[in-house]
């Protein structure tokens, strides 16, 4: 009978440890199955077949660890003691070693045994487990040289594979990771036990008044439980009828309690916690979600497909699970990625604006110092840029921002949320290219300029307003700002109170249904003893110019 090492972090409940479970106890009907953990009594032990071998290296709880001692103390043991642990606890030799999550696990089982045969199962997107610190930098430069050893490598989806190769290109292409042998298989589910498993009675009664929506996960950044608990207040707010059950537990969850505290929702908004059978809440959900940040495939959707339940997801590798599902909607994904576009654009967007106010021109000085460039909070002075160096500063800035902003629904023409559909109001990305055009402009690189001028004209996003939009005596019609031909607005706070205390209709005058006000307000909104007179809104709005420049205005 062939021996099969399985290797993971603990047997908590999560979806990786219920799939090793459920394989494991399959299995063991044909082989010799071990599984040996890092942590030991997690929760799921108690589901093992008797046939299934567990050994640990720790005699302790992952849940009881410190987060120092979970993310640094214990991994950094692992990882320099690797060869010592593998020789004194994996005694035997087995036919094949399985390590059954990326992390510790996969690079305690790299240690070299000519006679067993390696795998690594990969669960997760790596280009989100790793992220862009120096400490993930070191894990991917260690984790290169780990994957190295393995004879395959196993990923739940096509998404992570793509991942896991786009991470990896420069390895993969210099050879180093090349001969590794990879392949995609889905998590193995036991059917039979969720749908007896969901038979069972839940301890927490739904609201029967309400749309009941479940999520279960980790209460941790990636499940993006923030987020929701943020849509819910505004759909709330809206007058929806629902409530939201969120079963799970982890770090986060005080600090997701607070929020939904704070946002008022206490009443609608449940974190249940951890739930050893979540099944019966999927089964008497009226939806269930799944809307992280990333997921690696998402195990539950599975689960919740077997329950026969309507499916919500953001669009992340988890669209696999749910692509010849009918009962599913997938969401955009992308709203973080276009506030931090955004957030890199209006840096751009100031910094321009005050070189040009403050600054020499970059024709006669280029070289000069002219503005700091503001990167970072600090109590420091930041210390003057040239006007070469602001403009280039700008310049990556709006490359970055242009790059966050290639999902922006201005240009995709798909929106989920209110911010993401009033993005032609927001610093979009075409208003990135019209700014970008600008600056080329202004550093006298007219081929840039031009290129990125054209993306916007091309994009047939802004038309020409036509004169009978303006020209016309009907207020409700008249299009007072060129709304067509805006590519980014500023959203003035008070102008509103403005113009609702001084800019009132015209009840008898005979050109018409125009705004009339005293020459003084005009002055204050228009600057009027300087520049701010020649400001076609002006003329063509206040009653003593609009009957000369009626007949000559034309666009």
């Amino acid at each position: 009978m062939k021996k099969i090492l399985f290797g993971i972090t603990s047997l908590t409940l999560g979806g990786a440890e219920r799939v090793l479970v459920d394989l494991a106890n399959k299995l063991c009907e044909k082989y010799d199955i071990t599984i040996f953990t890092i942590y030991a009594n997690g929760e799921l032990e108690k589901e093992l077949n008797s046939k299934v071998k567990l050994k640990s290296l720790y005699n302790v709880s992952y849940k009881e660890l410190s987060n120092i001692k979970k993310h640094f103390t214990m991994p950094l043991k692992v990882l320099l003691g690797k060869r010592k642990i593998y020789k004194k606890f994996i005694k035997e030799d087995y036919d094949v070693e399985i390590a059954f999550l990326e992390g510790p696990i996969t690079r305690l089982f790299s240690v070299k045994n000519k006679k067993t045969r390696k795998i690594a199962w990969i669960h997760n997107d790596i280009s989100k487990v790793y992220g862009n610190g120096i400490k993930s930098k070191l894990k991917r430069y260690i984790d290169k040289k780990i994957y190295c050893k393995y004879e395959t490598l196993v990923f739940v989806s096509i998404d992570n594979m793509k991942k896991f190769r786009e991470v990896y290109k420069d390895e993969i292409r210099n050879n180093y990771l090349e001969p590794v042998k990879k392949e995609v298989i889905y998590n193995y589910l036991d059917k039979e036990k969720v749908l007896e498993k969901a038979k069972k009675n839940q301890d927490y009664e739904f609201n029967k008044n309400t749309i009941n929506f479940v999520t279960v996960a980790r209460l941790v950044p990636q499940k993006a439980i923030d987020r929701i608990i943020n849509v819910h207040e505004k759909l709330i707010k809206d007058g929806f009828k629902i409530s939201f059950y969120v079963i799970g537990e982890g770090p986060e969850e005080n600090k997701l309690q607070t929020l939904i505290n704070e946002k008022k929702v206490q009443d609608t908004f449940f974190l249940l916690g951890k739930k050893e059978n979540p099944y019966p809440y999927i089964k008497n959900c009226d939806y269930f979600c799944l809307l992280s940040y990333f997921e690696g495939y998402g195990m539950v959707l599975e689960e919740a497909k077997i329950l026969n339940k309507p499916i919500i997801i953001t669009d992340t590798a988890a669209r696999e699970a749910v692509n010849k599902y009918g009962k599913s909607i997938v969401l955009e994904n992308d709203e973080e990625k276009i506030y931090e576009g955004e957030a890199y654009a209006l840096r751009a967007f100031l910094h321009f604006d005050l070189l040009r106010l403050f600054g020499k021109s970059y024709v006669s000085g280029a070289g000069e110092k002219a503005i700091p460039y503001v990167r970072k909070i600090s109590k420091e002075v930041t210390p003057l840029s040239t006007v070469t160096e602001v403009l280039d500063l700008t310049i990556k800035d709006l490359e970055k921002a242009a790059d966050l902003l290639q999902e922006d629904p201005v240009k995709t023409g798909k929106a989920t949320t209110s911010f993401l559909g009033t993005r032609n109001f927001h610093f979009n990305y075409y208003a990135v290219r019209a700014l970008m055009a600008r600056v080329y402009l202004y550093k006298n690189d007219k081929v840039n300029a031009l290129k990125n001028a054209r993306e916007v004209m091309l994009s047939n996003q802004y038309s020409w307003v036509k004169k009978a939009q303006v020209a016309t005596t009907t207020r409700e019609s008249r299009d007072g700002i060129f709304l067509p031909e805006c590519i980014f607005m500023l959203n003035n706070t008070g102008l509103k109170k403005l113009t609702e205390t001084y800019l009132k209709e015209s009840e008898n005058n005979s050109v018409g249904n125009l705004l009339i006000t005293t020459a003084e307000v005009r002055d204050e909104i228009f600057e009027n003893a300087l520049y701010g007179g020649s400001d076609w809104r002006y003329i063509y709005y206040f009653e003593p110019q609009h009957q000369i420049m009626a007949g000559i205005f034309q666009l």
